[in-house]
């Protein structure tokens, strides 16, 4: 498809914007499923954009994928059999698999087209673990494959779009049924993990949403964020578990854990001290997970058209 020269970017709130100029369209295609945008940008290098919203740059999406994936790797003990919801770009079984024990990973995802976009422009976000022998990639709902499915998983990482919208096909990633399902697939010693959308103390209504409901399903909810710069926003994951409270960890734990794995020299973002800081949220934050019970939708106003094709321009 022929790049337009305007196009519909990411629109988070209507009081800020967020301009990204970039170099080239290097893809923009729509499947049964989204839009796709590919850029080659001057600050963040590539930039994947789905619908009109940011998923990732080359820049800092291991900063994303290594807060997603080893926080629920590191809890389980022997992590062998790994289910993945999501995760088009290949980066979160890039993660998963650098674990020695895992022996299968399997990563459900709905739209083909997206993944294959992905593996031709993005190479650096997948680094070759689509042809890894120990993942295998099933196309199909992640809502139907886990409510059908009988197979158990020592974790399962939760990577979808976002969105409390009313109208997202993701929403239902995000509700209490889909979560006890989820509960059925996990092993006795599981971990889940979730991304759970804008932790910033000013949007975060659906990073607390995310939270009480895992909350309500699993007997340890833990929330953690870290700063996204492509997203401009602190961003939200939470881990579940029925065993493990990974947010007690001591620094000499996953220290150890991390250096018997072989995982210390082959990550760039986490580390034993990163994981402490990620799970030690600021006190306005813990203030409103520890008090709030909220329904409230995230409310993200239409996207902004572009006059100039060389301006990304987004709501954050």
């Amino acid at each position: 498809m022929q790049f337009q020269s305007s196009m519909n970017y990411e629109c988070g709130t209507e009081f800020e914007t967020h301009s990204i100029k970039y170099k080239e369209n290097l893809f923009s295609g729509k499947t049964k499923y989204q839009e796709i945008n590919i850029f080659d940008t001057h600050h963040y290098g590539k930039l994947l954009v789905l619908d009109g919203l940011i998923q990732s740059s080359q820049s800092d999406e291991y900063r994303y994928h290594e807060a997603l994936v080893h926080p629920a790797m590191l809890s389980h003990p022997e992590p062998k059999s790994v289910l993945i919801i999501g995760g088009g770009e290949g980066a979160t079984a890039r993660e998963v698999l650098k674990h020695p024990s895992v022996e299968s990973c399997l990563m459900v995802d709905i739209d083909s087209q997206l993944i294959e976009q992905c593996e031709k422009h993005l190479p650096e976000w997948h680094q070759g673990a689509f042809a890894n022998p120990k993942l295998e990639l099933v196309i199909c709902d992640g809502l139907k494959f886990v409510e059908e499915c009988d197979d158990i998983f020592d974790v399962i990482i939760v990577d979808v779009c976002d969105s409390f919208d009313g109208e997202s096909p993701t929403e239902g990633f995000f509700c209490q049924k889909f979560f006890r399902d989820l509960k059925r697939r996990l092993e006795l010693r599981g971990t889940i993990a979730y991304q759970a959308m804008s932790a910033s103390n000013n949007e975060n209504e659906d990073f607390i949403e995310a939270f009480n409901g895992l909350k309500r399903v699993f007997t340890f909810a833990n929330p953690y964020a870290t700063y996204i710069p492509s997203f401009s926003s602190e961003w939200g994951f939470v881990t579940v578990s029925d065993v493990h409270n990974a947010s007690t960890f001591s620094l000499e734990k996953i220290a150890q854990i991390l250096d018997t794995r072989g995982l210390s020299d082959q990550l760039k973002f986490f580390d034993a001290v990163t994981m402490q800081n990620m799970f030690s949220l600021p006190k306005d934050i813990r203030k409103m997970l520890d008090t709030a019970h909220t329904s409230v939708a995230s409310k993200r106003s239409k996207p902004i058209i572009l006059e100039h094709e060389d301006i990304l321009t987004a709501c954050i």
